[in-house]
């Protein structure tokens, strides 16, 4: 008896299973791994932090008290300033006075704080 070429339904079931099963693990990796709201604000804060480390160096090297000052109605990142954020350094590169204002992105309004003599920077939604 010979066999004809071709596949049987069984086969070809197994092979469309098989198929699909890439199709949904390939859409749910992709969608995973696309940009969302947290990846934007770690970039934002990535960016602050950066900013706030110039101006503390510049602050250290000049011995001479520096500030960040940015306007209100500036953006960054995607992230626009409802008020204006001003942080300043003394001689000694020490943050003397922690600030706050409000952000907004995408419709979402977050507030911004810098907390005094540690620097740390708290990004949080209202």
């Amino acid at each position: 008896m010979r066999r004809k070429k071709g596949f049987s339904y069984v086969e070809i079931i197994v092979y469309l299973f098989i198929v699909a099963l890439l199709s949904v693990s390939l859409y749910f990796g992709v969608t995973y791994l696309k940009p969302g709201e947290s990846y934007r604000k770690r970039i934002f804060c990535s960016e602050m932090i950066e900013s706030l480390q110039i101006t503390r160096n510049k602050a250290l090297c000049n011995m001479q008290p520096s500030s960040l000052i940015v306007k209100s109605g500036d953006e960054i990142k995607g992230f626009r300033f409802m008020g204006d954020f001003v942080v300043s350094y003394n001689s000694a590169g020490i943050i003397t006075k922690g600030t706050g204002t409000q952000l907004s992105s995408q419709g979402k309004t977050y507030v911004l704080t810098v907390e005094p003599v540690t620097g740390k920077l708290n990004l949080r939604e209202v």
